[in-house]
C-alpha cells in the first residue's frame, strides 16, 4: 500500500474519531491508529518498516491536518509520545464532513465515516477521507474569493 493511501485511511479514521467525539476534545495517540499505519503485514519488510515508522508517519499526517486547517488542538505531547491533545474538527473540517455526497443516500461523510471505520471497510475510509479533504479545499478556495473580492 502506498502512503497516499496509507495517508487516506489514517485520515478517515481520525475524522472519524473527531467528529463522533465533536465538540469535545480528543487525545491523538499513534498507538490507536496502528492498523490504520501498519497495513502491510508485519512479517513482511514493508510491514515492519511501517511498524518501526508508525509514529513518525502519524505525526507527519496529524501535523499537515492541522497545518491544513482540518484539525485545531491544545498541545503536542513530547514527540516520544506521538500525541496531540485537545484534538477537535475546525469549523471547515465539519462542514465537509456534514456535507453528503452524491454517491450516498442522504449520509453524511462523517456518519459514512464513522460506520465504515467501526466495520473494517479500509476502500470506504480511503474515499470518504479523499472525499472530506477535497471539501474542504473547496470551502477554503471559496473563501478566500470571497474575501478577495
Amino acid at each position: 500500500m502506498t502512503n497516499i493511501e496509507r495517508f487516506d485511511q489514517l485520515t478517515g479514521r481520525i475524522f472519524a474519531e473527531l467528529y463522533e467525539a465533536f465538540p469535545m476534545t480528543v487525545d491523538l495517540i499513534d498507538e490507536a491508529f496502528t492498523d490504520a499505519i501498519v497495513v502491510d503485514p508485519i512479517e513482511s519488510e514493508e510491514g515492519l518498516d511501517q511498524f518501526m515508522a508508525q509514529g513518525e508517519f502519524f505525526s507527519a499526517t496529524v501535523l499537515w491536518l492541522i497545518k491544513s486547517g482540518y484539525v485545531s488542538f491544545y498541545e503536542e505531547a513530547s514527540n516520544a509520545n506521538n500525541m496531540f491533545l485537545g484534538c477537535t474538527l475546525t469549523a471547515k473540517a465539519l462542514e465537509a464532513l456534514k456535507a453528503t455526497p452524491s454517491t450516498l443516500s442522504g449520509e453524511s461523510i462523517g456518519s459514512s465515516l464513522q460506520t465504515a471505520a467501526k466495520s473494517g471497510m479500509v476502500d470506504a475510509i480511503k474515499s470518504l477521507a479523499n472525499d472530506a479533504l477535497s471539501k474542504g479545499l473547496a470551502l477554503a478556495t471559496r473563501t478566500a474569493i470571497d474575501l478577495a473580492t
